[in-house]
């Protein structure tokens, strides 16, 4: 019973271990996501503004 025990608690310990690395790896892909979104929105407000030269003429 001792060995089965410990053969469940080295895979959840396997399993928690995994469940760690997805979670910063979309994390980390979350974060790249968002910088990319800032950066295109940034470039859709530069395109979509009127022109300064225009309002002066």
């Amino acid at each position: 019973m001792d060995n089965l025990n410990q053969q469940i608690q080295s895979k959840l310990a396997l399993e928690i271990a995994q469940l760690s690395l997805d979670k910063a790896t979309l994390q980390a892909q979350v974060e790249q996501l968002q910088q990319q979104n800032a950066e295109l929105q940034q470039q859709l407000e530069e395109a979509t503004a009127p022109e300064e030269t225009e309002k002066g003429e």
